[in-house]
């Protein structure tokens, strides 16, 4: 019954990962999010979560996921590639933000997609809209790694 399990998993994630590829984000993350519940630890899955939110305009998250990934194989082939992708893009954002901001324009709006943020929303993950406020307090707190409740208030 495991090998059967996982082999079901795996070709979840495989299924997963041809709807990132034709640009089904939501889709492609509801597959991640059914194969996590099983297999919370399964890393191509992590990786792919972390392929999928990048590709969906979502780096805060992707990074998120990606440290998370980081935590469970720091020797993952080619993850400090995609992590490296991720923070470069979060911090291009926040630079253009930050631009956009001493211009005289408030935000700068992001791609923005229903079903995505259902399907992030399902998976326990905020979309991040663009708003500072809408996004995760790890980005809101400039933390990079997940942290107790109690050090995240007294930050």
């Amino acid at each position: 019954p495991m090998q059967k399990a996982w082999f079901l998993a795996e070709m979840r994630r495989l299924r997963a990962s041809c709807f990132r590829r034709q640009r089904f984000f939501a889709q492609a993350v509801d597959e991640l999010t059914a194969v996590r519940q099983q297999f919370p630890r399964f890393k191509s899955a992590l990786l792919e979560l972390g392929k999928t939110l990048l590709d969906a305009g979502q780096p805060q998250a992707a990074l998120h996921t990606l440290e998370r990934l980081l935590r469970v194989d720091r020797a993952m082939p080619y993850l400090d590639g995609w992590l490296f992708r991720a923070r470069a893009i979060v911090e291009r954002a926040r630079r253009a933000q930050e631009a956009a901001v001493a211009a005289g324009n408030m935000q700068i709006e992001g791609r923005y997609d229903r079903e995505l943020e259902a399907a992030m929303a399902r998976a326990g993950m905020a979309m991040n809209r663009g708003d500072a406020a809408a996004g995760d307090a790890y980005a809101l707190l400039e933390l990079a790694v997940d942290h107790p409740a109690d050090e995240l208030q007294r930050a």
